[in-house]
């Protein structure tokens, strides 16, 4: 007699491995590090909290897309809920399990660059940056015809950097503007944090926010609120990542009332609930991909969104990337005004791989996730007050732990204007003499020789 397990209940038994694996990976947390809650394993709660979440969100919204039907749909949202929480349990696992390999080397660099002079020297190229991508960012909208955010409906104009040859140019100004305001936004609302309170400071953040909400886009300012959060969390300010915390909800429920109704569904205007839901897309768009794809690409997806391959040599990249793959799954045009969907760095894997990549990827996300973690543990024993090497990691982590969990290789543009950004904050950047910081990172390596960091 076979045993015959229905899709309900395999939901909740991967809800509960997951919970299990969690619970596991706390546990290892404290005995590494002392601590519970750290930049990785607050990750960690979010993830876990987001894909259940979004499991259940997709399922009440399904009746709000005119295109596709809940009995076709319902399916495929428990096969995406398993997908992603499944990865998501692989890397719990590893991240208990497996040690990481050593980060004392870098954390000892990042450490020499920890003073007041290199956090001075990154806030003023951050002014410089913020300076350049925001007339970016205007002269863009203005060739594209309008503003989003002022738009009779900005939820759907937010898209309106659309995909045609003639606008390749102007859609790459704005993306690239909102892109590299990011880090120098969160560099200066760390530098106004941790440093005398200048007026300075703040006005160039608002600038950098004010820049980003006129595309109506909200990714960027979340990115630079989890590094601003990252840091508070390594130094251990709880008390502003709560209130940081509290402000994020009022902002996205303030978002989601100004962005209004959302054109692709056939049943009019959605509660702010319903809005919110929507926006942790990421189990409902893995399930529309689900629905219409069937064979692997083992591979071609990284490779299209990795590898620089020009779109005028050929159309390898075009035809792979996780845009065209998703697009095509829901039967948009390449040149309709949409990013295309979010399936996570899991759902990605499993569209090139089956289970097996799931699995794999969860391992490899697991162990990068342990390294992340021993590097805030070094770091948070040998900088001071001033938390530039901590910055610097953060940056590294939020997109990680952001951009390529939730949209995979599809966020490969945006990650080498990241990495441009970073190159500009490290170099020649002002260093503490090496007996500054040689103490605090002897400590470190002897309690890590003990078994306090694996």
């Amino acid at each position: 007699m076979d045993l015959f397990i229905s899709d309900q209940g395999q939901v909740l038994a991967a809800s509960i491995l997951m919970t299990i694996a969690m619970m596991a990976a706390l546990a290892a947390s404290k005995r590494r590090t002392g601590m519970l809650l750290t930049p990785v394993t607050v990750f960690f709660l979010f993830a876990c909290a987001h894909v259940v979440f979004g499991r259940y969100a997709a399922a009440v919204l399904t009746d709000q897309y005119s295109f596709v039907s809940r009995a076709a749909l319902g399916p495929f949202l428990d096969q995406s809920f398993l997908v992603i929480s499944t990865g998501l349990t692989c890397c719990l696992v590893s991240f208990t399990l497996f040690p990481c390999v050593s980060s004392g080397r870098v954390a000892a660099r990042l450490a020499r660059i920890s003073c007041k002079g290199a956090l001075d020297q990154i806030c003023a190229r951050s002014r410089v940056i913020i300076l350049i991508a925001i007339p970016l960012i205007i002269v863009g909208l203005q060739q594209l015809g309008g503003i989003p955010l002022l738009s009779d409906n900005p939820r759907h104009d937010r898209y309106l950097l659309n995909f045609t040859p003639e606008h390749r140019l102007d859609t790459f100004l704005v993306n690239r503007g909102r892109e590299i305001v990011v880090f120098p936004a969160a560099a200066l609302a760390l530098g106004w944090y941790f440093r005398k309170r200048r007026v300075m400071d703040a006005f160039f953040v608002l600038l950098a926010a004010a820049g980003c909400m006129l595309t109506a886009t909200r990714a960027p300012l979340l990115i630079c609120v989890s590094i601003v959060m990252t840091v508070l969390v390594w130094k251990g300010h709880y008390k502003a990542v709560l209130l940081a915390v509290a402000a994020v909800f009022a902002v996205l429920i303030a978002s989601e009332v100004a962005l209004g109704g959302d054109s692709n569904t056939g049943t009019g205007e959605w509660t702010t609930l319903q809005g919110i839901g929507a926006d942790l897309a990421e189990v409902r768009d893995l399930g529309w991909v689900l629905l219409k794809q069937d064979e692997p690409y083992w591979g071609l997806t990284f490779i299209a969104g990795l590898v620089p391959i020009p779109s005028f040599a050929s159309d390898f990249t075009q035809t792979y990337h996780l845009r065209t793959v998703t697009l095509n799954a829901i039967g948009f045009p390449l040149t309709a005004a949409h990013g295309g969907l979010r399936i996570t760095y899991s759902g990605e894997w499993y569209l090139n791989f089956g289970w097996p990549g799931v699995v794999v990827g969860g391992l490899l996300y697991g162990w990068m996730c342990s390294w992340f973690s021993g590097l805030f543990y070094r770091l948070r024993t040998a900088s001071n007050l001033y938390p530039v090497g901590a910055c610097i990691v953060a940056c590294a982590w939020a997109t990680v732990s952001f951009m390529v969990y939730m949209s995979g290789s599809a966020s490969g543009g945006t990650l080498k204007t990241y990495g441009a950004v970073l190159i500009v904050f490290l170099f020649r950047l002002r260093r503490r003499t090496r007996n500054a910081v040689q103490e605090p990172l002897l400590i470190s390596r002897e309690m890590a020789s003990a078994g306090s960091i694996r």
